[in-house]
């Protein structure tokens, strides 16, 4: 995770967009660019766009899967950071319940009952 977050600060800041080539026109590479009007320096480029040889598709589909996951990959992160510092938490409680003796027998928590709570606030921490 580390190593991604290094490259996406040392990349072109986002959003990136998918244009098509220097031209503008649709012919040639389908193109990556920092700006949806397509100003600046390209990005990337994803093979050429030669309609009358079939080739159109193919690099706007991989443009735009690049484009896409360029876009979601801060908040994919983010979600990953957040998520592995719930799983600690998680953990600690059900260490804590697993160990629990006499002392926590007041305790109305089971460690089904743990995980069962830390799965709902999971499940809705994953919708917002």
């Amino acid at each position: 995770m580390e190593d991604l977050k290094k490259l996406l600060a040392a990349a072109t800041p986002g959003p990136w967009y998918v244009g098509h080539n220097e031209l503008g026109d649709a012919q040639g590479p389908m193109s990556i660019w920092p700006d949806a009007n397509m100003i600046g320096a390209i990005i990337a480029r994803c093979g050429p766009q030669q309609p009358w040889q079939g080739w159109y598709e193919q690099p706007a589909h991989d443009a735009a899967l690049i484009v896409a996951a360029i876009n979601a990959l801060p908040e994919l992160l983010d979600r990953v950071e957040r998520l592995e510092a719930d799983m600690q938490v998680i953990a600690f409680g059900s260490r804590i319940v697993a160990n629990a003796d006499n002392t926590l027998s007041h305790v109305d928590w089971t460690r089904e009952q743990l995980v069962e709570f830390a799965r709902a606030a999971l499940a809705k921490d994953a919708t917002t």
